[in-house]
């Protein structure tokens, strides 16, 4: 089995190398031990009609930084999204840091615990995500 290092070297690359980051800027904040953050800087095109982030995006980011999370202890294959669910909070219009946290490991899934602040640290949303243990698809 791979170190652990190598494991999250390979989740890091992951990230970086994902086509949809074309449509977003998320930033790799941290990854390791079952937790993971990332950073979804503002930028005006992120936004609805009001003026706040759209629900899509805080979405993003908090399965992203959940995914990434349930993959970090999983280092003998990948994980897939099974689903997720988001409660918006309130609306925010800056930078966002969502974090995704393991809360269970089971043979198959991995149940995460999903948060989104803001600059200023206030909860904008929570949530809970589900990801599937696929196996070992390191060729993909």
């Amino acid at each position: 089995m791979e170190s652990d290092s190598a494991h999250l070297q390979r989740l890091r690359k992951l990230f970086e190398e994902a086509p949809i980051r074309e449509h977003d800027d998320l930033e790799w904040v941290s990854c390791g031990d079952g937790v993971a953050e990332v950073r979804l800087p503002f930028k005006p095109s992120l936004t609805q009609g009001l003026g706040v982030v759209h629900g899509g995006m805080v979405g993003l980011a908090a399965d992203t930084a959940g995914w990434f999370a349930a993959a970090s202890v999983y280092p003998q294959g990948l994980v897939t999204t099974a689903e997720y669910k988001i409660n918006l909070l309130t609306g925010a219009s800056g930078d966002l840091l969502a974090t995704g946290r393991v809360v269970r490991q089971g043979r198959n899934l991995i149940t995460c615990q999903l948060e989104v602040v803001d600059a200023d640290n206030k909860l904008i949303a929570v949530g809970i995500g589900t990801y599937a243990c696929i196996g070992d698809r390191r060729d993909r």
